[in-house]
């Protein structure tokens, strides 16, 4: 989703929460999301962790 899509998505979100008395939480788009007003943003650092070994 581009930029400008994004934005749209999460001004919808945020009206149909200021009707419906929630918040929104928007992960990963810190920084659209402060733009955007919104309650709180998640960034999650993506890390790679090994399989899980099982005994033979």
């Amino acid at each position: 989703m581009d930029e400008k899509g994004l934005q749209t998505e999460i001004r919808r979100a945020n009206d149909a929460c200021a009707v419906h008395g929630c918040q929104v939480s928007v992960n990963d788009y810190w920084r659209t999301a402060i733009e955007e007003g919104c309650d709180s943003s998640i960034l999650v650092k993506r890390i790679w962790l090994p399989p899980m070994l099982t005994p033979d």
